[in-house]
């Protein structure tokens, strides 16, 4: 610009501008909130001529990388920044480009869209769309789930934000975003499936591997843990996600090894079990085994079985002889029929023995080779010897063979069967009893289970219970078996009871067979028995419960047996407590408070009937509730004593410090047996309360109504939807709050309570207020909750004029928290109180869009003030802004005056401002000019600035500059210029050095049109015509001096042409002249450039005859041809002629307008005149 007004101030013109155009004619964004958008433009010039510019923006909020452009071909980078905004928000304004080629303005409209983030699947902006890219894509979902992106993007909805905020804290974010969409009700629960509920396989002999289908529902993510049971089975995945499926199935390889299957059938699981879902997949294996030649086939088996059975049921008594004898022949020929073995052989000569056939038994011992058997199998040998000692019935053959077997056992074949058979044949064993109690015992430690060794133990028991002197696991299995064979005596059974109350250790083999005596014989013994063992395992499911009862209704005595009662009490199910119950706990109440809480609830509940114990109980009652309270102890039955025991009557202000810790308090149920804890979280507090679950209970505080609840698993996943719950208040809060904050005003729950409720009704009383102050000191609310209540606050003081109230909240309030029309008004406050500096700081973060243009004059005028006019951008801006929507003042107008850079326009509005103003304007007009020079644009509209300009101090170098490009455009662009632009001319250009010609040229221009007065202008125009002219330059409009100057009369016969071009062109002219009697032929010749790209030539013509010409345009590269023009000469009119030249017009006009007679005396005096000339004058 500077170069430019340089040049001008020296008369140098440069006489083409670039022809500028902008490849984008306006520019409309759609921005995302948060984000920033950059994009470009080109600035270009089509004609080769260098564009120089000036960019700048309208708003801050567009930011042009490119301040100053200079080329041909330029590029503007721009960024609008939208980190503040919201979505829905507007932006408008112009790029403007101040350049030597004009003013252009680039136009721009931005909208702020909500935000989105780019994926496989194209923009994703909502949760409805995130919920497709996840069911497509849900790697890619869980990445953007747990990026920074997605609160920002996705979680606009607060409620949405708060369960998302505590679902990220699960261990498995999988996990995390299934039950987030779930919550959010964007998809179904994942549930699976399986084919086959049963897999059925028989007579495996090689190993075995087959492919279970599971089948899930739809899309997501659901763990899958998988355990099979029995040794036989396996599977070769113990954990999968659905995430491993292919499409809707996956196929689970599962294995049967043979090695582990037993014979007979063999039974095994799989077990499918996620969060939700167990899923039971049973499998069988039915296996024969088959081993060597001498294994008894299964009907051998089934027979030594029945014959076992019914000798056991013979000796105990249940059967006779003659049916025992009768039923097992039948086994004993299967066994004989289907085998050959010697065993056999010799349990039928053992079965005939019994039943009295000794020549039987004879006959088939006496086929028995009895030292082969000895060196085969001594335990078959032995029972070989044990027959035939029965039917020889020989004493010294009999101490023989029980010498031998002791010998045996003793040594070689310590079997149990030879005790058995040493038990029947030696006197010492059957008359031995504590001794053979003993040694039916160490068989038994070392892993003898027969029911034979069992009867005979049970025989000698029975003979002496006394032996029976503690409660071993050998003790307990005859205790067991003789209960369940009913073989137990009467005194053994005492005598195990008594065992049993003595017992120190739970055995749960010994309370089974108490239970079952009892069941037949129910006295008090047996059951002190069974309560005693039941407290001993401290078992109190409810379904043990009876058993305590039974024991207290048959007066058991034992310590603790009514607490055990209580503890297994199903509270639910109980109608009515024993009166020795309620009697025992009045003196030795020892339970824990919440069996004291259900024990005092139901004595009040039955008061009417209980009159009497109620009366008994109640100091005690009323003195544990006050205690519980303290404790802060709650629960369904504590929560009816308290309502019971505490009224309004007897609040103090002990009272209101405890009765908050239990009257906000809800009872959660959650039956689902992996859930360890209830995390509750409130929007308005800025933390978490985490309560256990106990026997799928917990007790949680609720005291605000924006609240959400979730529920956490041992592995740290947590869960809002999926789990099932119900939930019960226990209290009434409304009955005591009021009082509760009277007397205790610094409780936190009662605070947060009743400052949401003071919100949310607008309540604005001095109590109000006074807990709006008290919950702000509060360290963890939000700070959105901190927002809400500042904003209220604030709005209250303001409309009761406190001002100095207002001030401490204000300073207080974040006001990054607010919404952009929140913000505004809280500007506002700040500008109306004084927080100027504040103010401007929070403008210059989120902009001013939402301020009322009067407050905003008013804080952009104090803070230029404060700060002395020093130059600030944001404060330039605001001026600006101010000044077009009409606000402004004094201070405004300097400031922009002295600082703002805009468009010509802008320019002169602000002067005309100014000026109305008084305010100093000479910085503002010299800008204004120096841009008009450089654009040349509304040059005519800035002389009334030039005339103000030029009264006060102006700047030498601009003011020539001006006149000079004024000069110009008069002769150049035929501009009309006002008359005062003339005189300046005349007073500036003597010192103009090569200015002073364009000038001087000007002004005679003007000086030509007759309206304007030539004659007091005579001696200075003669002098001017004749230096120009010296000079070789003439124009057209010389001849309108021919009365004041010696112009030659021959150009005064002439029609001149002008054509104004770059005067670095070369330009012809195409001509030819056209009369009435011929037309001549085209012709060309080249034009003089007069002076500073005005080309003109000139022709004679008479009257009658008439131009036509063209341009021939030459800038060394292409020539431009104009259109072609026609002139003719002026008429002469009544002037006297002078030159043959106007004789001869003056005779072709009067022929053609048959004067003749006028013809004839302006002929003669032609040759008259001819002919003098001739005789005076000599030809050269």
């Amino acid at each position: 610009m500077k170069e430019k007004i340089n040049l001008l101030s020296k008369g140098i013109f440069e006489y083409g501008c670039p022809d500028i155009h902008v490849s984008e004619e306006s520019i409309c964004l759609e921005v995302e909130a948060g984000s920033s958008f950059s994009g470009e433009f080109r600035v270009y010039a089509t004609n080769g001529i260098d564009v120089r510019a000036k960019v700048f923006s309208s708003n801050k909020q567009m930011r042009c990388t490119e301040t100053d452009i200079i080329g041909t071909d330029n590029r503007i980078h721009f960024t609008f920044m939208a980190e503040n905004m919201e979505p829905g928000d507007k932006a408008e304004g112009h790029i403007s480009i101040i350049s030597n080629g004009g003013e252009l303005q680039v136009p721009y409209r931005v909208s702020v869209r909500s935000p989105y983030c780019m994926t496989s699947f194209g923009e994703v902006g909502n949760l409805e769309e995130f919920s497709r890219l996840a069911a497509e894509h849900w790697q890619e979902a869980v990445n953007l789930f747990k990026s920074a992106d997605f609160p920002r993007v996705f979680l606009v909805n607060k409620i949405h934000a708060h369960i998302y905020e505590k679902l990220m804290k699960s261990r498995n974010v999988n996990q995390a975003l299934e039950e987030f969409l779930y919550t959010l009700k964007k998809k179904q629960k994942v549930t699976i499936s399986v084919t086959q509920r049963e897999i059925i396989q028989n007579n495996l002999s090689e190993a075995f591997s087959d492919k279970l289908v599971l089948e899930k529902n739809t899309w997501g993510y659901q763990e899958i843990f998988i355990h099979a049971e029995g040794d036989f089975l396996s599977v070769y995945k113990k954990r999968l996600t659905t995430q491993d499926f292919l499409g809707s199935y996956y196929e689970l390889e599962y294995f049967i090894n043979p090695e582990f299957l037993k014979r007979g059938r063999n039974s095994g699981r799989i077990v499918l079990s996620t969060f939700s879902q167990s899923i039971e997949i049973k499998v069988c294996c039915d296996q024969e085994v088959f081993r060597e030649e001498d294994e008894p086939h299964a009907s051998i088996r089934s027979s030594i079985y029945n014959i076992e059975r019914r000798y056991l049921d013979w000796k105990a008594g249940k059967i006779d002889m003659d049916t025992w004898s009768r039923e097992s022949r039948e086994d004993v020929d299967c066994c004989r029929n289907n085998s050959d073995s010697v065993r056999y052989a010799l349990l039928e000569a053992h079965f005939l023995m019994t039943i009295g056939e000794e020549e039987g038994a004879k006959d088939i011992v006496s086929h028995i080779n009895g030292r082969e058997l000895r060196r085969n199998c001594l335990l078959e040998y032995c029972y070989y010897m044990y027959i035939t000692s029965l039917y020889r019935r020989e004493p010294d053959y009999t101490h023989y063979v029980i010498q031998r077997m002791w010998e045996f056992y003793e040594g070689q074949c310590d079997r149990w069967e030879l005790l058995w058979m040493l038990i029947q044949l030696d006197e010492r064993l059957m008359g031995g009893g504590v001794h053979t109690f003993k040694r039916i015992k160490a068989e038994f430690e070392r892993g003898c289970h027969s029911p034979l060794m069992y009867q005979e133990a049970l025989h000698l028991a029975n003979e002496d219970p006394s032996m029976v002197r503690e409660l071993d696991a050998f003790e307990a299995q005859l205790l067991h078996w003789g209960t369940r064979y009913e073989t137990l005596s009467a005194s053994l059974m005492y005598q195990f009871a008594d065992l049993a109350v003595r017992e120190r250790k739970y055995r749960p083999l010994v309370l089974r067979s108490m239970m079952r005596l009892c069941e037949r014989h129910e006295n008090k013994e047996f059951l002190a028995a069974v309560c005693s063992m039941l407290m001993k395992g401290h078992l109190i499911d409810k379904k043990y419960n009876e058993w305590y009862l039974k024991g207290i209704l048959h007066s058991v005595k034992l310590a603790r047996l009514y607490e055990f009662y209580m503890q297994s009490l199903d509270e639910e199910a109980v109608k009515e407590l024993p009166s020795a119950v309620l009697y025992y706990f009045n003196y030795n109440n020892q339970l824990d408070w919440k069996r004291k809480a259900f024990l005092y609830r139901y004595i009040i509940r039955h008061r009417q009937n209980q009159e009497r114990i109620y009366y008994s109980y109640e100091n005690i009652m009323k003195a544990f509730t006050y205690e519980q309270l303290s404790l802060g102890h709650i629960d369904a039955n504590l929560a009816e004593l308290y309502k019971f025991y505490i009224t309004r009557d007897k609040m103090n202000s002990k009272l209101a410090r405890e009765l908050p810790d239990i009257m906000f308090k809800y009872q959660i149920q959650c039956s689902h047996p992996g859930i360890i804890s209830v995390v509750v979280s409130m929007r308005e507090v800025d933390r978490e309360f985490i309560y256990p679950v106990e026997n799928g209970k917990a007790y949680v505080d609720i005291f605000m109504d924006e609240y959400n609840i979730a529920f956490e698993d041992m592995d740290g996943n947590r869960y809002v939807r999926t789990v099932e719950y119900t939930m019960d208040k226990l209290m009434d809060e409304s009955e005591f709050i009021k009082d509760c904050y009277e007397l205790c005003p610094e409780n936190v729950k009662v605070l947060l309570n009743r400052s949401e409720r003071a919100l949310k009704y607008q309540m604005i009383d001095d109590t109000s207020i006074e807990i709006f102050k008290r919950t702000l000191k509060i360290h963890y609310i939000s700070n959105e909750y901190q927002k809400n209540i500042l904003k209220n606050l604030i709005d209250i003081y303001y409309e009761n004029y406190e001002g100095e109230t207002l001030e401490k909240y204000l300073i207080r309030l974040d006001i990054h928290l607010l919404g952009s029309e929140e913000r505004g008004s809280i500007i506002e406050y700040y500008i109306q109180r004084g927080f100027y500096e504040k103010a401007l700081e929070a403008i210059s973060e989120y902009g001013y869009e939402n301020i009322r243009d009067k407050r905003l004059m008013r804080l952009t005028s104090r803070m230029i003030r404060k700060r002395n006019y020093e130059e600030d951008g944001l404060l330039l801006e605001m001026a600006f802004y101010t000044f077009k929507a009409g606000k402004y003042d004094e201070s405004i107008l300097e400031y922009l005056n002295r600082y703002y850079l805009g468009t010509t326009k802008d320019y002169m509005d602000i002067w005309k401002a100014a000026v109305g103003f008084e305010v100093e304007v000479h910085q503002l007009e010299e800008k204004m000019l120096c841009q008009v020079l450089f654009t040349e644009d509304m040059v005519e509209e800035s002389s009334p600035v030039f005339d103000s300009y030029y009264r006060m101090r102006p700047n030498i170098k601009i003011v020539r500059a001006y006149l000079a490009y004024n000069a110009y455009s008069c002769l150049v662009k035929d501009t009309e210029l006002k008359e005062n632009l003339f005189q300046y001319m005349e007073i500036e250009m003597d010192q103009m050095d090569r200015g002073r010609d364009i000038c001087s040229l000007a002004i005679l221009k003007y000086l030509s049109e007759p309206a304007h007065g030539e004659n007091q202008y005579s001696d200075w125009i003669r002098r001017e015509v004749r230096r120009f002219m010296s000079r070789g330059i003439m124009l057209p409009w010389f001849k309108s001096f021919m009365n004041l100057t010696d112009i030659p009369r021959e150009l005064l016969d002439r029609v001149f042409v002008t054509f104004i071009t770059n005067p670095e062109h070369t330009v012809k002219v195409r001509y030819r002249i056209q009369s009435d009697a011929q037309d001549s032929e085209w012709k060309e010749e080249n034009m003089q450039n007069v002076y500073g790209g005005i080309f003109v030539s000139s022709w004679p013509l008479f009257a009658g005859e008439k131009l036509i010409w063209q341009a021939l345009d030459d800038d060394g590269e292409d020539i431009t041809v104009t259109e072609s023009r026609e002139i003719q000469r002026e008429a002469d009119g009544e002037r006297t002629p002078v030159g043959g030249m106007d004789y001869i017009n003056r005779m072709i006009l009067q022929k053609d307008f048959n004067d003749y007679d006028a013809l004839y005396r302006t002929a003669c005096e032609y040759s008259r005149r001819k002919a003098v000339a001739g005789e005076v004058f000599d030809l050269l």
